[in-house]
């Protein structure tokens, strides 16, 4: 065999495995090994095809999808759903109940979401009310194009906010919480933060938020213990929510962000090898 016909074959070999390798496992198993590796405390993935129950992966906390909500959207990984939020005109949110494991002094938010633009301020995670009550209301919202946190003590609001924001494209949100201060994060990278090192338990200074948990509405001006009224609904997707009962490392956000990329298996790897062994020959 020539060179000539060496290249031919192995071109040949590495676009056989090519077409072998499209059968891969799916990114989805990888993203959700690597959300439970780290044991979230709650998981709503927000992937059910029909409603009015949106499941806790693992703690039991469900919520229920009310108004305009479209399951079964598109989400940022190739195999998977995500829930749409303000459907036909109607505005959606969905409710999970106030559970005292939600009590945390320290925590981690962690969420995608893809917002349409068409409303200005929008609330995509809040357990929050009027006022400050007992203290550790936290509200994570769109406003005007940016990312932006608000967490509570009894007597003062702490603020992050991120750089502007790209219509129609998923961002994963993190938001870190508890003795080492607030972070926020975006596609796993720390954008902004503030040592304010209290909760939304009792280290919010006091007996700490009983307030039910929104997603996509805002709950900053509601009644006590009720998520009504709701203001600033928000318009887009919201997938992969995740509650996590410690302040994630760096590191271990920026794994999540990440594990939506599958990694090279062998398969692939070899047809790499392929490819540049051809190279070789030619040159």
């Amino acid at each position: 065999m020539n060179r000539k016909q060496a290249i031919s074959a192995v071109i040949m070999i590495a676009g056989t495995c090519l077409v072998a390798g499209l059968a891969a496992p799916p990114v989805e198993a990888d993203y959700i090994d690597t959300v439970m590796s780290y044991n979230p405390l709650a998981y709503w993935r927000l992937s059910e095809d029909s409603g009015p129950t949106a499941c806790d992966s693992v703690g039991g906390q469900h919520g229920t999808y009310h108004g305009g909500i479209g399951l079964g959207e598109p989400s940022f990984l190739s195999d998977d759903t995500a829930a749409r939020f303000w459907v036909n005109g109607k505005r959606g949110y969905v409710e999970v109940p106030h559970a005292d494991s939600l009590l945390l002094d320290d925590g981690t938010v962690n969420f995608w979401f893809k917002d349409t633009g068409t409303i200005r301020k929008a609330g995509l995670f809040t357990k929050d009310s009027r006022g400050y009550d007992s203290g550790g209301h936290l509200t994570i919202m769109t406003d005007h194009g940016r990312l932006k946190v608000r967490l509570q003590s009894t007597t003062n609001s702490y603020f992050l906010k991120s750089g502007p924001l790209a219509l129609d494209t998923w961002y994963n949100a993190a938001f870190t919480f508890g003795s080492k201060g607030m972070q926020l994060y975006l596609d796993g990278v720390p954008v902004a933060s503030n040592p304010y090192a209290g909760g939304l338990g009792s280290t919010s200074g006091g007996a700490g938020n009983y307030e039910p948990l929104v997603f996509g509405a805002n709950t900053r001006l509601s009644g006590d213990l009720v998520s009504f009224p709701r203001s600033n609904y928000y318009s887009g997707l919201i997938d992969e929510a995740a509650l996590f009962d410690n302040a994630l490392a760096p590191d271990d956000i920026h794994a999540i962000c990440d594990a939506r990329i599958p990694e090279p298996g062998p398969l692939l790897l070899f047809i790499a090898g392929c490819l540049a062994f051809a190279r070789r020959l030619r040159g």
